[in-house]
């Protein structure tokens, strides 16, 4: 099995995080399910066969048609439909502003304004039967956004905080709902409320609450709720850190107080505060409050990193890449801080300016080719980023001898470059070596310096046990058919301790028990297999004939009905096993 990694983008995010090197793997096979799963397109969320864990591929379905039918709107109300009831709120949310924008254009047809008010109308008939009520009502608040009834919106979100059952699909609805109403002050109360009627993580209620309330134009207050905030040992998240350095500078505060405030209780020097500020205001395009804090660290800290790198910032800006990028290769060594890596990146992918835009679009749809073609070109300067995407391209293409040429290039511009080092552990994934795969993998993990990186790392390193336990399948299975079950269960120990996280080989094992008539070992082993694919629909069937072996009528009985659902979900047939539970379950229901 190879792991097909695509770079979607390196991400521009707000806030001085800024640049997230993520390589998204978009297609990783489910090797631990036993089945597949069947593909429902345009299916009502009301309807009961359908369950949670199939909106997923439902999603993906639609966005495929999408992207084949762009205007055909009543695609777009069902993705809706699939991404509130997968929970997916901010994904939801975007798709109903481009129908909102498409509304206003008059794009929409009149079946399509039909559909989205009969699902409105759907979910608030449905409402008052189901039991996460905070959730519900989020799903109607965005859907009368849609409507345009903005005072339902509001009245929908603030119910949402009586009942929560999830507090951050919650505070996401909240700050959806007021953000696109621009109600502020609404939306101060409204946490106001959450905070008063549930036992939340405060902390997260809190920050929230602090940005309504410099929208609001409420800085005394918001500064009031950070001092308590940064008392909790907790921090504002970067845009929200934004908009009150903003007010505070708006509001004439000198810099000495803005640092004392922002500094309370942690530790970090004036420098390390004036590279903070400056970072964040010229990552939201506020360039003149941006030079103020650049104009200080060059006087102040001329000899600091951070000078260099407003220095390097400058030279950009007059179109001087080559001496931008010879004080970056200056500061390789001389940088550690999540904050200078961050902007580090992003000063590469500046300095390749608007063609490296265009071969990440390249290399996303799979031009590899016509990628490489540009990053070849004398309008990208050679740098450890470039020699990453083209071996990335180069593996894709299986051209394998010049993505090892590019991947050690990359090394004599930095060896320590994380998407470099997760290019390599898919070099040599993909050339059958485990063990450097998994090396170069791990220490992309350890690279990394923020979340995306480390899932996408973890992702590579699943994917590597993955592969290496499933050189075992074969000797299990052979060892299975010859009822040599010692052998069998020597193999399945040896995968496990290299794919702990297998599904597959934990049903393996519940099979080699109960084929050994050891039924209470294999009920372990087969719900384990279950907790890391609640989908492996045999695994499902061999828990009720365990049970059943044991005298548990009742967990027999439940395994052996669940193991039906999924069966008539799926599509998929194992016709004696249905059967056989069909069977049990008549005689186990008589003797009840």
């Amino acid at each position: 099995m190879k792991l097909k990694i695509c770079l979607l983008l390196l991400i521009l995010s707000v806030g001085y995080e800024s640049l997230a090197n993520a390589i998204i793997d978009r297609s990783l096979p489910n090797r631990n399910s036993a089945i597949n799963k069947s593909s429902i397109v345009h299916s009502s969320i009301f309807e009961d066969k359908i369950q949670e864990q199939d909106y997923e591929s439902i999603i993906n379905d639609l966005n495929n048609q999408i992207n084949e039918n762009p205007e055909e709107y009543s695609l777009y109300v069902s993705l809706i439909e699939a991404y509130i009831k997968n929970k997916n709120y901010n994904e939801a949310y975007d798709k109903l502003l481009f129908l909102k924008y498409m509304k206003d254009q008059d794009k929409l047809s009149d079946e399509n304004n039909e559909e989205i008010k009969k699902l409105y109308f759907n979910i608030s008939k449905y409402s008052k039967y189901l039991r996460q009520k905070s959730s519900i009502y989020v799903e109607l608040a965005l859907l009368a956004i849609l409507n345009d009834n903005y005072i339902a919106a509001e009245n929908y979100i603030k119910n949402s905080v009586k009942n929560v059952t999830n507090q951050y699909i919650v505070i996401n609805g909240i700050n959806i709902v007021f953000e696109n109403t621009q109600n502020y002050i609404d939306a101060v109360s409204t946490y106001n409320l959450f905070l008063s009627l549930n036992k939340a993580n405060t902390n997260e209620v809190k920050k929230h609450k602090i940005y309504f309330l410099l929208k609001s134009n409420n800085l005394n207050a918001a500064l009031s709720e950070y001092s308590d905030l940064l008392q909790n040992n907790d921090d504002l998240y970067s845009y929200q850190k934004y908009e009150l350095l903003k007010a505070m500078i708006e509001s004439n505060i000198n810099d000495k107080k803005i640092y004392e405030t922002f500094y309370k209780n942690k530790d970090g020097s004036l420098l390390n505060f004036y590279f903070e500020a400056y970072n964040l205001l010229e990552e939201n395009k506020n360039n003149d409050l941006a030079k103020h804090y650049a104009d200080k660290i060059v006087k102040e800290f001329p000899d600091s990193t951070s000078a260099e790198f407003i220095k390097a910032i400058n030279l950009i800006n007059q179109g001087k890449n080559i001496e931008a990028y010879n004080i970056l290769n200056s500061l390789r060594n001389r940088i550690s801080a999540e904050d200078e890596i961050n902007l580090f990146n992003r000063l590469l992918v500046l300095i390749s300016g608007d063609n490296f835009s265009e071969v990440l679009g390249l290399i996303d749809q799979g031009y590899y080719k016509q990628a490489i073609e540009i990053l070849n070109s004398k309008n990208i300067i050679e740098s450890e980023l470039t020699s990453a995407l083209k071996a990335k391209c180069y593996i894709e293409l299986n051209q394998m001898q010049k993505a090892l040429e590019c991947l050690n290039k990359g090394l004599t511009y930095n060896p320590n470059y994380y998407l470099l080092n997760l290019n390599f552990a898919e070099y040599y994934q993909r050339n059958d070596n485990c063990e450097l795969a998994r090396k170069y993998a791990e220490k992309a993990y350890n690279l990394s310096i923020n979340d995306i990186q480390r899932d996408v790392s973890q992702s590579v390193i699943n994917s590597i046990n993955e592969i290496e336990a499933g050189k075992y399948t074969n000797k299990i299975n052979s060892a299975l058919d010859s009822q040599n079950y010692e052998e069998a269960m020597r193999l399945i120990d040896a995968a496990l301790s290299i794919d702990p996280n297998s599904s597959e080989l934990y049903f393996y094992k519940g099979l080699c028990n109960i084929a050994q008539s050891n039924y209470a070992e294999s009920t372990a082993a087969l719900y384990k297999s279950i907790e890391l694919d609640e989908n492996n629909v045999l695994a499902h069937f061999y828990l009720g004939v365990a049970f059943d072996n044991l005298s548990e009528e009742q967990n027999a009985l439940n395994y052996y009905e669940r193991f039906l659902q999924l069966l008539a979900v799926d599509e998929y047939q194992e016709t004696e096993k249905a059967e056989y539970a069909r069977a049990r379950i008549q005689k186990i229901k008589k003797i009840k």
